[in-house]
């Protein structure tokens, strides 16, 4: 099942280069251009662009997410709205599959907005677009509670100063204990619903 939604992915993403505005056919999934990201909503509601946009707006208020988004435009990535819990960046497809109503219940008993955790994402799209094999040397170096070098860096010089900033939990670690269903995409407060990856 993986493998199959990976080659749905790129094969969006490529089509979103080409076509980024593209009509869809009824129950296709719709591609909308969001400032610098194509998304996917998987139906004509836009309501997958319009939690990307809230999430957006959200970070824009920290200073280190916007300068991070922002070295984000000519990178051309594909965020694919997501059901299940549990987000990722996908280089082969320059990709990231977010849950925009998942925040994460962390071990220390604290809950971050899935906001951020788009940011988090994006955070590793960026490695990817500035050195993508010293991104891929870094997911093979262990680093403890962190699982590897680039979660590391991800968390600790990405999406920590962006929690402080915004007056986010930050995480010490690479885990998480539980997803939060929340009503929008900057909400804490949820329904714990599903162990976390």
């Amino acid at each position: 099942m993986r493998t199959f939604r990976m080659l749905f992915v790129l094969i969006l993403s490529i089509s979103a280069a080409f076509f980024p505005c593209q009509p869809t056919a009824a129950g296709a999934p719709s591609l909308i251009t969001v400032g610098a990201f194509t998304v996917s909503n998987f139906d004509d509601s836009g309501q997958g662009a319009a939690a990307v946009r809230t999430a957006l707006v959200y970070l824009d208020r920290s200073a280190t997410a916007r300068r991070l988004i922002g070295s984000l435009e000519n990178a051309h990535i594909f965020i694919m709205i997501e059901t299940g819990y549990g987000d990722h960046y996908l280089p082969s497809s320059n990709s990231v599959l977010w849950n925009p109503y998942a925040g994460l219940y962390t071990t220390d008993a604290h809950v971050q907005t899935a906001a951020l955790e788009l940011l988090h994402e994006l955070v590793h799209a960026r490695h990817a677009a500035r050195n993508p094999a010293a991104m891929e040397r870094n997911h093979d170096i262990p680093a403890g509670v962190f699982t590897n070098r680039e979660e590391y860096l991800t968390i600790v010089y990405g999406e920590n100063p962006v929690a402080r900033e915004l007056g986010e939990p930050q995480r010490f670690n690479h885990y998480g204990v539980a997803f939060v269903h929340t009503a929008t995409p900057t909400d804490r407060d949820g329904d714990l619903v599903a162990d976390s990856e």
